[in-house]
């Protein structure tokens, strides 16, 4: 589990380590105690709001999409 307390993602490499801290909790653990389960959702919230943020996906419209083709 992550040894410093989360906390907002500013960086790539912040990124990249609490990925990892997740990947490797559930490699490893099928526990569902609240407390663990809690800090497992606040880091999934985490890094989902720093990617949503840092790699947002451009909207399309009809037309966009239509031209590309």
């Amino acid at each position: 589990m992550a040894r410093k307390l989360p906390a907002v993602i500013r960086t790539e490499q912040e990124n990249e380590r609490l990925i990892a801290e997740l990947e490797q909790f559930d490699k490893r653990y099928y526990d569902t105690r609240p407390r663990r389960a809690g800090v497992l959702r606040l880091l999934t919230v985490l890094v989902e709001a720093f990617e949503d943020a840092n790699y947002a996906l451009e909207g399309s419209t009809s037309d966009s999409r239509f031209a590309q083709a």
